[in-house]
């Protein structure tokens, strides 16, 4: 019988898809061709063949109304250099550059505006504060953000005699944060001035309400304005790898325990199959849940087999998976655990490898390569 698989421990999101031979300041394009400055990539223009440097771009963004504040709070790493923040309109934005802190712990940056709506192209220059150096130290890195009458105003959190300004257009009202160098994601939460971090919950862009994260791109709106279902094919997409049969892919997953869970689906034309991983056991074995017949999105499925049992969750950092398409099943397991495989039987048809959290609260960084070491079957 049809269940509504994976809201299953109760109620409470480009990522990388960079190649490693191409370098920590590059992005390799989908197809293999060509790679890219990652500095360049969601500019506007298509430098693969494919415009793979221009899928998953509409990420990381927020509804910021006049005199509205929030919080962003971003994991920032050094291949990233710099911080961006975006306030657009339907087809321009005014940007802040955050190029990092001096020693006395102001804002290095500079300002621009007449940007594209993805914060580049032909903009114009309007403040230069660059004079000295010093880069923001890996890790968290919190923002507040406010909208002013005419005005961008930006202050590192516990700052607020510091600010970064540039001007802004009227019709302006939608917050990006990205990364200079976007070949590896850069995970942003937002929240309301004086609220706390939202953990489990996504927040609908009415600022009225919110919803369990796990409900984020389930095909269904559950926002009354619907804004959890906003972006999601090009957020999809961006955790995405072809994976044809007899293919195998490792998915290096940059996890935290606001994700919970982590989802591997195979995917055809319309439906997919799901392993859910919910963490390991004692022993160290995986513990999981499988379906089949899930829609597009991996949801609404038929339950197959589960073996939860009892241990932790995933410890934060990176988890590493060996995927597998062999005929008629998606086999999954940790890297050097190949005795411990989860299978789950595919369609025909599929040929789509997607790795996903389970809250979508946060984004989960995830890059693949080809190739994984042979495993033992389960069959």
């Amino acid at each position: 019988m049809a269940t509504k698989f994976l809201i299953l421990l109760g109620l409470l999101a480009a990522v990388s898809l960079a190649a490693s031979d191409c370098g920590s300041k590059y992005f390799q394009c989908k197809d293999g061709s060509k790679c890219v400055i990652a500095a360049d990539r969601c500019d506007g223009r298509k430098e693969c063949r494919d415009g793979s440097d221009e899928e998953g771009c509409d990420v990381h963004t927020v509804a910021l109304r006049v005199n509205a504040t929030i919080k962003a709070r971003m994991q920032f790493a050094a291949v990233h250099e710099n911080i961006e923040l975006h306030l657009c309109g339907a087809q321009s934005c005014s940007n802040v550059l955050l190029w990092g802190v001096r020693d006395d712990g102001t804002l290095i940056y500079t300002a621009d505006t007449d940007a594209n709506r993805l914060g580049r192209g032909n903009s114009r220059r309007v403040t230069f504060n660059t004079a000295g150096s010093g880069n923001f130290t890996p890790g968290e890195v919190v923002l507040e953000v406010q909208h002013r009458p005419g005005q961008l105003a930006v202050w590192r959190q516990g700052r607020p005699d510091d600010v970064a300004e540039v001007p802004v257009e009227a019709d302006y009202g939608t917050l990006r944060v990205r990364p200079y160098v976007w070949s590896t994601d850069m995970p942003v939460q937002f929240a309301a001035a004086g609220e706390s971090w939202p953990e489990e919950f996504f927040h609908c862009n009415d600022d009225r309400s919110r919803v369990p994260g796990v409900f984020r791109c389930d095909g269904n709106s559950d926002c009354s304005d619907g804004s959890d279902e906003e972006g999601c094919d090009a957020m999809l997409a961006a955790h995405e790898v072809a994976l044809p049969l007899n293919a195998s892919a490792t998915a290096r997953v940059q996890y935290a325990k606001v994700h919970n869970d982590i989802e591997v689906h195979l995917c055809g034309g319309k439906n997919c199959s799901v392993v859910l991983l919910w963490g390991e056991s004692a022993n160290g074995s995986l513990r999981y849940d499988t379906a089949t017949g899930c829609t597009r999105y991996g949801r609404l499925g038929n339950s197959v087999k589960e073996n939860r049992g009892s241990g932790p969750d995933f410890s934060p950092g990176e988890v590493v998976l060996e995927v597998q398409h062999r005929p008629g099943q998606l086999a999954v397991w940790r890297q050097g655990r190949p005795d411990d495989v989860v299978e789950v039987p595919v369609g025909a048809d599929y040929g789509t490898l997607r790795v996903r959290p389970f809250y979508w609260v946060a984004d989960m960084p995830v890059q693949f390569t080809s190739g994984a070491t042979t495993a033992m079957s389960n069959s």
